[in-house]
């Protein structure tokens, strides 16, 4: 009879090099998201000071209409600074939280419009969803000129009204609707048929070809403007 030893086998193996690896690819991402954070800083505050400039510069015009342009163009361009502000204090370098965004820009527009005083009352209702870049932008753009109309062409001074965003996404489709239920009053700049052709018309058409969306419009109770357009 010959017993049998117990023995121990051991594999040592050097991981050094595989974690030094990992720790220059962590450096590099961390790097990537820093300058990118750094990019959105910089785009927030030019356009900060573009809208700063049109501010100035509105304020030194005696003429009411050319006032009213300069503020759209500020609005405009704020929007943009938001998206750019949401990134670079976001979780995401890459895309922007809808629900959240929409929020900020309409807290600016109502401060703008002074909606509270005017009895405006806007109200937003958002899916759990994020945009990329390319589309928040012209988005963005979309919604501040269908607000600010409602705001001065269908809400006159003096009269209350309503004012509703909705965004959503259906498969493959996202929907944007900014509905009005205030009382009509004609733009003297706008084709009589339809008060709100004009300039901010053609914007919202070219931006929503640069989506690959379609407009659609309901005169029922209010105005209803839709914008379809697909997701990435």
């Amino acid at each position: 009879f010959q017993s049998q030893g117990i023995g121990t086998v051991g594999v040592i193996r050097d991981i050094s090099e595989r974690r030094q690896n990992e720790r220059e690819m962590r450096l590099k991402l961390e790097s990537k998201d820093l300058h990118i954070k750094e990019i959105h800083h910089r785009a927030k505050n030019n356009l900060q000071v573009v809208s700063s400039i049109l501010s100035l510069q509105g304020s030194c015009l005696e003429d009411d209409e050319a006032r009213s342009v300069f503020r759209d163009c500020q609005t405009q361009v704020h929007s943009m600074t938001l998206i750019h502000e949401q990134i670079y204090h976001g979780t995401s370098r890459e895309k922007v939280d809808v629900g959240a965004y929409l929020a900020r820009l309409v807290e600016y527009l109502e401060e703008v419009y002074e909606a509270e005083s005017r009895g405006i009352d806007l109200r937003i209702e958002a899916g759990t969803f994020s945009l990329t870049l390319e589309k928040a932008i012209p988005l963005s753009i979309v919604v501040t000129e269908l607000v600010s109309n409602a705001c001065k062409c269908m809400i006159p001074d003096g009269s209350e009204g309503r004012i509703d965003i909705r965004m959503s996404k259906k498969e493959a489709l996202y929907r944007l609707e900014v509905r009005d239920d205030g009382i009509r009053q004609d733009n003297p700049s706008a084709d009589a048929s339809n008060p709100r052709t004009g300039l901010g018309t053609e914007i919202i058409s070219a931006l929503a070809q640069q989506l690959g969306g379609t407009l659609d419009r309901n005169d029922r109770d209010g105005t209803t403007v839709g914008l379809e357009f697909p997701a990435e």
